[in-house]
């Protein structure tokens, strides 16, 4: 199943996905993006984990300014500059880094309004959200995608709003 984009001027136009990567439904991202609204707009994001990069996608899509794809799968990244080819997007739009999202928050020095984490369920141990509160702007939003059936204890951020679609719960978290 290849995902789409939902809204915007990248409208239906499907993306590539990396073999091991999980496909974001339609769902799922329509319920996100028309929760974020017009927050969106000229936004400077961050896709961690991004897969084939849909998140990131529908955001440029939407009307974000800029976006920034981390993850450290070398066909994934591939995927990603083959998806932004295919949409045609400007060079100045977006940046694609083939890094572990500890390393790349280490070495930033870029702040964002929105931060999108999709980590891969079989290694949630590793995500520690703490470490993406350098990287965030003041009013900057967290949108994490976290299986239904595990806790997530976390005490940093506040929690504007939890949704549960299916076997997932998506996470919409501020600095406190």
């Amino acid at each position: 199943m290849n995902p789409r984009i939902i809204s915007g001027k990248f409208k239906n136009q499907k993306l590539k996905v990396p073999q091991n990567a999980r496909p974001v439904t339609d769902r799922i991202k329509t319920s996100i993006f028309d929760t974020l609204g017009e927050l969106i707009k000229n936004a400077q994001v961050l896709d961690l984990f991004a897969g084939s990069g849909s998140f990131g996608f529908e955001a440029l899509s939407r009307g974000a300014n800029f976006c920034v794809f981390v993850d450290n799968d070398s066909e994934a990244t591939n995927i990603i500059l083959q998806n932004a080819q295919k949409l045609k997007l400007q060079q100045d739009s977006f940046r694609v880094v083939k890094s572990s999202f500890k390393k790349f928050i280490k070495n930033c020095s870029e702040k964002f309004d929105i931060v999108f984490i999709d980590p891969p369920f079989n290694n949630l141990n590793s995500l520690v959200l703490d470490e993406v509160d350098e990287i965030l702007n003041t009013n900057g939003i967290i949108i994490l995608k976290w299986p239904s059936s595990q806790s997530l204890n976390q005490t940093k951020y506040f929690l504007i709003l939890e949704k549960t679609l299916g076997s997932n719960k998506i996470y919409f978290l501020k600095k406190n």
